[in-house]
């Protein structure tokens, strides 16, 4: 992100037609090392970067999102059913604006200045089992009692982190990443991070695991 707020992407990436087309950048290493610029998109104070995925946030807090029109385990291909054009969600206006966004491997999260949280994506991690997978959907009953200052985006797993220090999460804990102990666990709805440590300050999440930074107690 540059001091413009405006976001360079490079390797395989092609959101928002940021440079070549997608079978270019899989056959020309020259063309995907090359910084491109997102268009269309300015103001930018945070972006995350998931596994097919991005998401930014703006000063104003809006909301976009965009594929990079990749996918593959076993080698990189060109997704040609992922559009890579940019998205704006509507939700988050002046009233709603977010304050933190995050993407996992095919899922978005948001929380808002209200301390609320929006979830859209593959539904493995969606912490809800209501409403439309495809557009931003508030997390009622589950988180309402919880002002959420920050969330973070795992494979398929989600973490939130309220103003109080609380670390509550959702989606695979397989690996114990939602401080479960039991294997093979999925969680459709928030629960708290019963072994996560006291005042916790900042929580990220990674492929399958997660950190935390915590007050001296």
């Amino acid at each position: 992100v540059s001091e413009k707020g405006e976001v360079y992407v490079w390797g395989l990436n092609a959101c928002a037609g940021a440079g070549n087309l997608r079978d270019e950048l899989l056959t020309n290493v020259k063309s995907a090392s090359q910084p491109r610029k997102i268009l269309g998109i300015t103001d930018v104070v945070k972006v995350d970067v998931g596994y097919v995925a991005m998401i930014f946030l703006t000063s104003k807090g809006e909301v976009y999102t965009c594929y990079t029109g990749f996918d593959g385990y076993a080698g990189a291909n060109a997704d040609a059913s992922a559009s890579t054009a940019l998205q704006k969600h509507a939700v988050f206006s002046s009233g709603t604006g977010a304050s933190d966004v995050a993407t996992g491997r095919c899922h978005f999260v948001a929380s808002t200045i209200a301390g609320k949280v929006y979830t859209w994506g593959c539904p493995n991690a969606l912490g809800r089992t209501y409403g439309d997978n495809h557009e931003p959907t508030l997390l009622s009953a589950d988180m309402s009692r919880e002002f959420v200052v920050s969330v973070s985006a795992g494979e398929y797993f989600t973490l939130m982190l309220t103003r109080d220090g609380t670390i509550y999460g959702t989606g695979d804990s397989n690996s114990g990443q939602l401080g479960t102990q039991i294997a093979g666990s999925k969680f459709k709805t928030p629960i708290r991070l019963a072994s996560s440590p006291p005042r916790v300050l900042a929580v990220t999440a990674g492929y399958q695991h997660a950190a935390a930074i915590a007050r001296n107690v």
